[in-house]
């Protein structure tokens, strides 16, 4: 994955939650998606983690492994980074898999307002199911984008503001929080996925 992206990507740095080099990434508790066109392009990924989180909150989580999760390149010390959240992160505790790497091509714009955004997001829903039966699935999205409603489109049902702090106090980014308990990813898997972009290009 780190070698498709730096021949693809190499603007965009790897998120350490994904990089071996990192973080503790073998097929038990992660894989990645990715969608190439017909001349073998990389256009979309995404990736997933499983995270045993146990008794620990998600707050918790974040606030021993917050460097994982920030943007590289975002703060020049991620290490003293802070997440701020108005709610969710209390709640969400055991097997929580995170969707990250998200990306879709801006050179394809014929697959942009097609539902395709929802179909790849359902794909992840989908195969972190089958692969983990998870107690809730998450994600940090840009604040810009989750006003824009870009979070129910990739079909979260919850949703909360949040910020990065540096170490002296000072908001770096503002990102929310999604996520869906494993009722909702029954609920939203039971749906049949052909009325989903009909829904959404209405």
């Amino acid at each position: 994955y780190r070698r498709l992206r730096s021949q693809f990507t190499p603007e965009r740095p790897l998120y350490p939650m994904f990089d071996a080099a990192s973080s503790y990434v073998d097929a038990n508790n992660a894989f990645w998606v990715g969608l190439f066109d017909d001349r073998g392009t990389l256009v979309h990924t995404q990736a997933l983690r499983c995270i045993d989180l146990g008794q620990d909150t998600l707050a918790v989580h974040l606030e021993k492994h917050h460097m994982k999760y920030v943007t590289p390149g975002a703060t020049p010390e991620p290490q003293g980074a802070i997440f701020t959240v108005s709610n969710g992160a209390d709640s969400i505790t055991g097997r929580a898999c995170y969707l990250g790497e998200f990306w879709l091509c801006r050179d394809y714009g014929e697959l942009r307002g097609t539902g395709m955004t929802t179909l790849l997001s359902r794909l992840s829903f989908e195969l972190s199911y089958e692969a983990w039966r998870p107690d809730y699935q998450w994600a940090l999205i840009e604040a810009k984008h989750a006003v824009s409603g870009l979070h129910a489109r990739y079909g979260y049902v919850h949703a909360a503001p949040g910020q990065w702090l540096d170490a002296g106090g000072t908001v770096f980014s503002d990102e929310w929080l999604l996520w869906m308990s494993h009722d909702d990813i029954q609920a939203l898997i039971r749906t049949p996925v052909e009325t989903i972009p009909k829904i959404l290009d209405q």
